[in-house]
């Protein structure tokens, strides 16, 4: 059987932003996620559901929130860097009929 840790809360987000359970150091969740980031693989990382169980999901959702605003913004673009196709101008046209 695998071993609880006393904190599962720590554990989690520990393995969420750096990938290793436990207390969490900033720059080094920040540099974790730029690696993630530059190798277009997820950040947060996922936790698994065993334990996110024992945190409670909501309570994990606004935990992780938290968590990821003190890690603070990404220097990432946010917007698509080329023009907008056809497809993207119609969408953006595109309004309700009670608009």
């Amino acid at each position: 059987m695998a071993k609880e840790s006393a904190d599962p809360v720590a554990e989690a987000i520990g393995l969420a932003l750096t990938g290793s359970p436990g207390p969490v150091d900033l720059e080094r969740a920040r540099e974790v996620r730029q690696r993630c980031r530059d190798a277009a693989r997820p950040w947060p990382m996922p936790v698994p559901p065993e334990l996110l169980a024992r945190i409670g999901y909501g309570r994990w959702a606004a935990l992780l929130a938290e968590a990821v605003a003190q890690v603070g913004p990404a220097n990432s673009p946010t917007r698509h860097p080329g023009a907008l196709g056809p497809d993207d101008r119609r969408l953006l046209q595109d309004r309700p009929p009670h608009w």
